[in-house]
């Protein structure tokens, strides 16, 4: 996967599939929600422009593509694209 991805498009990605942006949990990190298939992923809810760190990147990647919700070189083509799935 090629281009930068900044913490605010990997949370906005989640948010377009319908995953439902939750409370803080310890440590600083962000749970997001899908109400139908009730898919969990957590993330450190870091600055917005900051990069996000490469492990983050990969297990949304696999999670999404794991429960269902997004291929890998779909979720690979977004990301390096900049460009997300319309709401």
């Amino acid at each position: 996967m090629t281009g930068k991805v900044t913490n605010e498009r990997l949370r906005q990605l989640l948010l377009d599939l319908g995953f439902a942006k939750g409370q803080l949990v310890a440590n600083n990190h962000r749970v997001f929600r899908h109400p139908d298939s009730r898919c969990l992923i957590v993330l450190p809810d870091n600055r917005d422009a900051d990069t996000a760190r490469a492990a983050d990147v990969a297990g949304v990647r696999d999670h999404l593509a794991r429960q269902g919700h997004l291929e890998d070189e779909i979720f690979d083509r977004l990301m390096a694209e900049d460009k997300l799935p319309a709401t």
